[in-house]
């Protein structure tokens, strides 16, 4: 190891891991807020590059795989190196060697009914929530639930945020040292919800019943997710339920969305 990195050696894995915590979080609020001012800027040299890179035909791969190396490559990567954690404290396999990565098909069964009462619930109180503010909404007030991505966009996006958020239950696990209590998972939502808190895209978006419903989604299946976990210790099954949930959510939506307002208030 370069000698000006020793001293991470004196920190502890507690410390250590809280350092790279803090990392990920500054990081995300920077690239935050860059990303928020180069998608509002217009005008000028910089304005025009912007521009370029908004008709560029590779974007959404040059995207991917940015969000790649932030959420999975880099952390990961050190972490194995540095061995933090472990794939069971994460949640990549299971406690055996026998099964399916590690789960028996009994706790991948068990797994599954977990996973499908978390979703279904968690999809009636979110339809129900829109349904509730579409029918206060005046008639003239366009509603509809933001951005849809297409089914593919909607995995990785599962993929890569189940990832980056079991890190930080995981690290929140290793502080505790108790990584089957509520209380980590509790402690990982904590950081979760810290980041987003620095992202200036929410503190724009609350102001708006389309734009807020996302970011309203997303704590949702944060929090069915860590409960999920809980119950499985399995980060795929939490994969899944992130995929499925929002992809429902965004489908039932779509047909609603589709109905006038006045439609909705006069169903009641």
């Amino acid at each position: 190891m370069p000698e000006s990195l020793a001293w991470i050696d004196g920190l502890g894995a507690g410390r250590e891991l809280a350092l790279w915590v803090a990392l990920c979080i500054a990081l995300y609020v920077l690239c935050a807020h860059l990303s928020w001012r180069l998608h509002h800027l217009e005008d000028g040299l910089l304005g025009g590059v912007v521009r370029r890179v908004r008709g560029w035909r590779f974007r959404q791969l040059a995207w991917q795989l940015l969000r790649l190396l932030f959420y999975v490559v880099v952390p990961y990567s050190l972490l194995v190196h540095r061995r933090l954690l472990s794939g069971r404290m994460m949640g990549l396999v299971g406690p055996g060697p026998d099964g399916v990565l590690g789960w028996p098909a009994g706790a991948w069964a068990q797994g599954f009914g977990w996973a499908l009462l978390c979703g279904l619930g968690g999809a009636a109180v979110l339809g129900g929530a829109w349904w509730a503010l579409a029918r206060r909404l005046p008639p003239d007030h366009g509603f509809s639930l933001h951005h849809r991505p297409a089914p593919l966009e909607l995995a990785w996006d599962a993929f890569f945020l189940q990832v980056h958020w079991g890190f930080y239950r995981a690290a929140a696990g290793v502080w505790l040292g108790n990584g089957r209590s509520y209380l980590g998972v509790l402690v990982g939502l904590a950081l979760v919800g810290l980041e987003a808190t620095g992202d200036p895209g929410l503190h724009f978006d609350r102001h708006w019943p389309s734009l807020a419903s996302g970011w309203v989604r997303l704590a949702a299946v944060a929090w069915l997710t860590g409960f999920l976990f809980f119950h499985t210790r399995n980060l795929w099954l939490g994969i899944l339920l992130h995929w499925s949930m929002t992809w429902g959510v965004n489908a039932v939506g779509g047909r609603l969305s589709q109905r006038t307002l006045p439609t909705i208030a006069e169903s009641g």
